[in-house]
């Protein structure tokens, strides 16, 4: 992430204090299951986001665990 901070003239600094993190999910209805623009996006996010997501604890929330 680094990288793309630079990128925009930003720099990543270290928080006064500790901050848990903060759950992420994405929610569609289940008609759009099978939409392909839709899983092509869902694709996009995953693989933009996969580094910073604890997938563990995803599946968990999510009943997959």
């Amino acid at each position: 992430m680094h990288g793309s901070l630079t990128h925009w003239g930003l720099v990543e600094l270290p928080t006064p204090f500790p901050i848990e993190p903060i759950g992420h999910a994405m929610y569609w209805a289940r008609r759009l299951e099978g939409d392909a623009g839709l899983a092509w996006f869902r694709a996009q996010v995953q693989e933009a986001l996969g580094p910073f997501v604890d997938v563990a604890a995803t599946d968990a929330v999510h009943g997959k665990r």
